[in-house]
Protein backbone atom coordinates (compact mmCIF):
# COMPACT_ATOMS: atom_id res chain seq x y z
CA UNK A 1 0.00 0.00 0.00
CA UNK A 2 1.15 3.45 -0.64
CA UNK A 3 -0.42 6.54 1.10
CA UNK A 4 -1.82 9.73 -0.53
CA UNK A 5 -0.25 13.26 -0.61
CA UNK A 6 -1.96 13.91 2.61
CA UNK A 7 -1.41 14.74 5.91
CA UNK A 8 -3.49 16.15 8.67
CA UNK A 9 -2.25 19.59 10.09
CA UNK A 10 -0.29 18.14 13.25
CA UNK A 11 -2.63 20.31 15.30
CA UNK A 12 -5.51 17.23 14.54
CA UNK A 13 -3.47 14.67 15.23
CA UNK A 14 -4.47 13.58 18.50
CA UNK A 15 -3.54 9.51 18.23
CA UNK A 16 -0.45 9.23 20.03
CA UNK A 17 3.52 9.47 19.02
CA UNK A 18 5.24 8.09 15.88
CA UNK A 19 5.42 8.69 12.30
CA UNK A 20 1.82 9.01 11.44
CA UNK A 21 1.57 7.61 8.28
CA UNK A 22 4.34 4.85 9.03
CA UNK A 23 2.03 3.58 11.55
CA UNK A 24 -1.52 3.83 9.30
CA UNK A 25 0.73 2.33 6.99
CA UNK A 26 1.63 -0.69 9.39
CA UNK A 27 -1.65 -0.97 10.46
CA UNK A 28 -2.94 -1.44 6.73
CA UNK A 29 -0.54 -4.31 5.78
CA UNK A 30 -1.39 -6.27 9.20
CA UNK A 31 -4.86 -5.75 7.99
CA UNK A 32 -4.45 -7.17 4.58
CA UNK A 33 -2.06 -9.88 5.82
CA UNK A 34 -2.72 -10.63 9.19
CA UNK A 35 -6.54 -9.88 9.31
CA UNK A 36 -6.99 -11.03 5.53
CA UNK A 37 -9.08 -7.66 4.66
CA UNK A 38 -9.91 -7.61 0.39
CA UNK A 39 -9.68 -4.42 -1.69
CA UNK A 40 -13.70 -5.21 -2.41
CA UNK A 41 -14.61 -5.69 1.12
CA UNK A 42 -17.09 -2.76 3.33
CA UNK A 43 -14.61 -2.14 6.37
CA UNK A 44 -15.85 0.06 9.38
CA UNK A 45 -12.91 2.02 11.59
CA UNK A 46 -14.40 2.73 15.26
CA UNK A 47 -12.91 5.63 16.15
CA UNK A 48 -11.09 6.81 13.24
CA UNK A 49 -9.51 10.01 14.36
CA UNK A 50 -8.27 11.81 11.25
CA UNK A 51 -7.31 9.08 8.94
CA UNK A 52 -4.38 7.42 10.37
CA UNK A 53 -5.41 4.04 9.26
CA UNK A 54 -7.83 5.30 6.04
CA UNK A 55 -5.27 7.06 4.64
CA UNK A 56 -3.52 4.07 3.38
CA UNK A 57 -6.43 1.78 2.41
CA UNK A 58 -7.27 4.79 0.13
CA UNK A 59 -5.28 3.05 -2.29
CA UNK A 60 -6.01 -0.89 -1.43
CA UNK A 61 -10.08 -0.61 -1.12
CA UNK A 62 -11.50 -0.51 -4.77
CA UNK A 63 -15.12 -0.72 -5.91
CA UNK A 64 -17.45 -2.47 -4.59
CA UNK A 65 -15.20 -1.76 -1.62
CA UNK A 66 -16.00 0.79 1.32
CA UNK A 67 -14.76 2.05 3.92
CA UNK A 68 -16.61 4.20 6.88
CA UNK A 69 -14.87 5.40 10.01
CA UNK A 70 -16.82 7.50 12.93
CA UNK A 71 -15.22 9.42 15.78
CA UNK A 72 -16.33 11.70 19.09
CA UNK A 73 -14.11 14.37 18.09
CA UNK A 74 -15.57 16.64 15.58
CA UNK A 75 -12.61 18.08 13.90
CA UNK A 76 -11.04 15.10 13.14
CA UNK A 77 -14.09 14.44 11.50
CA UNK A 78 -14.88 17.30 9.60
CA UNK A 79 -10.91 17.23 8.48
CA UNK A 80 -11.50 13.96 6.99
CA UNK A 81 -14.58 14.88 5.42
CA UNK A 82 -13.04 17.63 3.51
CA UNK A 83 -10.30 16.20 2.80
CA UNK A 84 -10.27 12.61 2.22
CA UNK A 85 -13.85 11.95 0.97
CA UNK A 86 -13.88 14.60 -1.96
CA UNK A 87 -10.72 12.55 -3.43
CA UNK A 88 -12.50 8.63 -2.63
CA UNK A 89 -16.32 8.63 -3.06
CA UNK A 90 -16.29 5.56 -1.36
CA UNK A 91 -15.05 6.77 1.78
CA UNK A 92 -16.68 7.94 4.48
CA UNK A 93 -16.78 9.65 8.04
CA UNK A 94 -19.67 10.55 10.91
CA UNK A 95 -19.44 12.67 14.14
CA UNK A 96 -21.18 10.44 16.61
CA UNK A 97 -21.64 13.03 20.06
CA UNK A 98 -20.20 10.58 22.65
CA UNK A 99 -19.70 11.91 25.95
CA UNK A 100 -15.65 11.04 26.76
CA UNK A 101 -14.19 13.01 29.74
CA UNK A 102 -11.01 13.81 27.76
CA UNK A 103 -11.98 13.78 23.84
CA UNK A 104 -15.43 14.71 24.01
CA UNK A 105 -16.46 16.60 27.70
CA UNK A 106 -19.69 18.02 26.13
CA UNK A 107 -20.92 14.96 24.25
CA UNK A 108 -24.79 14.28 24.42
CA UNK A 109 -24.52 10.14 23.93
CA UNK A 110 -23.62 8.18 27.06
CA UNK A 111 -20.92 5.31 25.63
CA UNK A 112 -23.06 2.23 27.62
CA UNK A 113 -26.25 3.21 25.00
CA UNK A 114 -24.66 4.16 21.37
CA UNK A 115 -26.09 2.63 18.73
CA UNK A 116 -23.92 2.49 15.47
CA UNK A 117 -25.46 4.71 12.80
CA UNK A 118 -25.44 1.45 10.63
CA UNK A 119 -27.39 -1.02 9.75
CA UNK A 120 -26.99 -4.92 10.67
CA UNK A 121 -24.74 -6.84 8.71
CA UNK A 122 -23.16 -3.97 6.83
CA UNK A 123 -19.04 -4.50 7.11
CA UNK A 124 -16.88 -7.32 6.20
CA UNK A 125 -14.06 -5.87 8.59
CA UNK A 126 -14.33 -3.86 11.55
CA UNK A 127 -11.35 -2.45 13.37
CA UNK A 128 -10.57 -0.16 16.99
CA UNK A 129 -7.00 1.06 17.50
CA UNK A 130 -6.79 2.39 20.98
CA UNK A 131 -10.55 3.29 21.82
CA UNK A 132 -10.93 0.35 24.44
CA UNK A 133 -8.45 2.46 26.44
CA UNK A 134 -10.14 5.29 26.58
CA UNK A 135 -13.44 3.67 27.36
CA UNK A 136 -15.30 2.21 30.82
CA UNK A 137 -15.86 -1.52 30.75
CA UNK A 138 -19.66 -0.77 30.29
CA UNK A 139 -18.95 1.26 26.91
CA UNK A 140 -16.71 -1.77 25.96
CA UNK A 141 -19.37 -4.27 26.19
CA UNK A 142 -22.08 -2.27 24.24
CA UNK A 143 -19.23 -1.58 21.59
CA UNK A 144 -19.00 -5.22 21.32
CA UNK A 145 -22.31 -5.44 21.18
CA UNK A 146 -22.12 -3.21 18.22
CA UNK A 147 -19.66 -4.51 16.10
CA UNK A 148 -21.51 -7.94 16.60
CA UNK A 149 -24.42 -6.53 15.04
CA UNK A 150 -23.36 -4.42 12.17
CA UNK A 151 -20.50 -7.25 10.66
CA UNK A 152 -21.97 -9.64 8.64
CA UNK A 153 -22.39 -12.71 9.80
CA UNK A 154 -21.39 -14.20 6.42
CA UNK A 155 -17.98 -12.83 7.26
CA UNK A 156 -17.41 -15.45 9.26
CA UNK A 157 -17.88 -14.07 12.40
CA UNK A 158 -20.65 -16.56 14.06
Amino acid sequence: MKEIELLPPLSLRFVGDGDFLAIGEAFGKMFVEQGGLKPHERVLDIGCGVGRMAIPLTNYLISPGQYAGFDIVKEGIDWCQQNITPRFANFEFQFLDVYNGHYNPAGKLAANSVRFPYESDRFDFVFLTSVFTHMLADGIERYLCEVQRVLNRAAGVS
